[in-house]
C-alpha cells in the first residue's frame, strides 16, 4: 500500500507552526503576568477561546499525523510516543490506565543540546493571616520600590546568587521600623511561585521629620545590594516616592511579627547533592508577599530531589511563619524524577543528535520541577526524557526564545520519530 507523504509533511509543518505560536504566546503571557497579575492574564490569554483553540488544533493535527504514521508502518500501540507539551496545568489530573505508551518525550527543556533525565520534586507553602487594621495617625507616607533585579527561574537559577526582592526589601523595612518608627501600610512583592522576585514595593507611614532619614536608609540599602551582588545585579533601582496617606495600617505587633518572619524565612539553596556537588538538591524561594487591607499572605516554593529534605525545608518554613501567628498550608506536592542513564530513548536521541550536529549532547538532572515526575508517579514504566529548543530567563520579563535552535530541534525530533525503538 502506498501512502502519499505530502499530507504528512503538511501536517508536520502545521504542528511546527502551532508549537511555535504556543511558545511565543506563553512567553508573552509571562511578561503580561508580571504587568497585570495572574487573574488578568488568565482572562486575557490562558482562559481565552483562541488559546484553547490553539491547543485543540495542535492535538487534532498531532493525532492526524500519528494515525498516518501508523498506517505507513505497523507499530504496536505500546510503542506510540506520547507528546506532553507543557501540560503543567492539567497533568495532576491525568488518570491512570488511560495511556498505553511506554515512551515519553517531554518538550519542555530550556537548552538545545541538553537532555534532561531527572528533576526535583516540589511543594507550595502558603502562610496567611487576617488582621484588624488600625487607624493611621502618622503625618505622611512614602512608597519604597525595589526593582530592576534579574529575577529568574527558582529552580534552574536559584544557585546563581541572584537577589530576591522580598529578602532585600525586608532589610530596609526592618531598619525603617527600628530606627525611624515607620509603620507598614502595605507590601507587594513577587507574583509567581516559580520565579525569583525581581520587584517589591512597600508603603510606609512615618513622621515628616523622618522622611529624609528614610531616603538615606534607602540609598544606603541600594548601595549595599549593589556591593553584595556586584557582577550579578547591575540594574538595581531602589527609590522613594511620596504616597497618598493610607487611612489604615498594620497593627504594630502584627507588623513586627510579619517583618521578623519574612526576615527569618529561608531563601535560596539549602544544600547541593552530595554525590553531584554541582547540582542543587534542596532549595526554597520566598516568592510572593502580599500585605494590605487586613490580609497577609506569603507564598513559597520549596524544591528537593529527596522527599525527606523536601519535608525538612517545608517544616523549617512552617515553623518560621507559625511563630508569627500565621496559618501555614501545603499544597501541590509532587515527587522527584529519578534519572535513568540507560534509557533507550535517551541513547537514540544522543546518537541522532551527534549525527546531525557532530557534537555530544549534554545529559543531566535539573533542579526545576517537570511534569515528567507526576506522569511517572502514575505510569512508572515509561522511558522518559525531556528536551527542547533554547529558552533564556524563563518566567522573567527578559524571557527569550532562540529562534536559531528551532529548526535543528525539529529535525532531531522528526528523525527520532522515524527511528523510534520497538518494545
Amino acid at each position: 500500500m502506498t501512502i502519499n507523504s505530502s499530507p504528512n509533511r503538511s501536517l508536520l509543518r502545521g504542528i511546527g507552526i502551532l508549537y511555535i505560536l504556543l511558545i511565543v504566546t506563553m512567553a508573552v503571557a509571562t511578561i503580561v503576568e508580571h504587568a497585570i497579575g495572574s487573574e488578568g492574564t488568565h482572562s486575557m490569554i490562558y482562559g481565552s477561546w483562541w488559546f484553547v483553540g490553539l491547543w485543540a488544533m495542535l492535538v487534532v493535527t498531532g493525532t492526524m499525523w500519528l494515525l498516518r504514521q501508523l498506517r505507513r508502518r505497523p507499530v504496536s500501540f505500546n510503542t506510540i510516543i506520547t507528546f506532553i507539551i507543557h501540560l503543567s496545568l492539567v497533568v495532576n489530573e491525568l488518570p491512570t490506565g488511560e495511556l498505553h505508551s511506554d515512551i515519553l518525550m517531554n518538550l519542555d527543556s530550556e537548552l538545545w543540546g541538553k537532555f534532561v533525565i531527572g528533576s526535583a520534586g516540589g511543594i507550595d507553602i502558603t502562610a496567611t493571616m487576617e488582621y484588624q487594621p488600625v487607624e493611621n495617625e502618622e503625618e505622611t507616607a512614602v512608597r519604597v520600590t525595589l526593582k530592576g533585579l534579574r529575577g529568574g527561574h527558582s529552580g534552574l537559577e536559584i544557585n546563581e546568587g541572584r537577589a530576591n526582592a522580598n529578602k532585600e526589601m525586608v532589610r530596609l523595612v526592618h531598619e525603617a521600623i527600628a530606627q525611624l518608627g515607620a509603620r507598614l501600610a502595605s507590601w507587594h512583592g513577587g507574583n509567581m511561585r516559580n520565579a525569583i522576585p525581581f520587584k517589591a514595593e512597600v508603603v510606609l507611614a512615618l513622621a515628616k521629620k523622618n522622611v529624609e532619614a528614610l531616603k538615606e536608609l534607602v540609598a544606603k540599602q541600594k548601595a549595599l545590594v549593589e556591593d553584595e551582588f556586584k557582577g550579578i545585579e547591575n540594574k538595581v533601582e531602589f527609590f522613594t516616592e511620596e504616597a497618598d496617606k493610607p487611612a489604615m495600617l498594620v497593627p504594630a505587633e502584627i507588623q513586627d511579627n510579619l517583618v521578623d518572619a519574612i526576615y527569618a524565612c529561608h531563601n535560596g539553596v539549602v544544600r547541593m547533592i552530595p554525590a553531584y556537588p554541582n547540582v542543587v538538591e534542596t532549595s526554597s524561594n520566598l516568592a510572593i508577599v502580599d500585605i494590605e487591607d487586613g490580609k497577609a499572605a506569603v507564598k513559597i516554593l520549596a524544591r528537593s530531589s529527596r522527599e525527606d529534605m523536601k519535608d525538612y525545608v517545608g517544616k523549617t518554613i512552617e515553623s518560621c511563619f507559625a511563630m508569627a501567628g500565621m496559618k501555614v498550608e501545603f499544597s501541590g506536592s509532587y515527587g522527584g524524577w529519578d534519572p535513568n542513564p540507560d534509557s533507550e530513548i535517551l541513547n537514540l536521541l544522543k546518537k541522532i543528535y551527534k549525527e546531525q550536529t557532530g557534537k555530544e549532547a549534554a545529559v543531566q538532572a535539573d533542579h526545576a520541577g517537570l511534569e515528567c515526575s507526576v506522569i511517572l508517579s502514575k505510569y512508572p514504566g515509561m522511558d522518559v526524557v525531556s528536551l527542547g529548543p533554547t529558552l533564556l530567563s524563563p518566567h522573567t520579563t527578559n524571557e527569550r526564545f532562540e529562534i536559531a535552535t528551532a529548526q535543528p530541534f525539529w529535525d532531531l525530533l522528526t528523525k527520532t520519530l522515524e527511528e523510534i525503538p520497538e518494545k
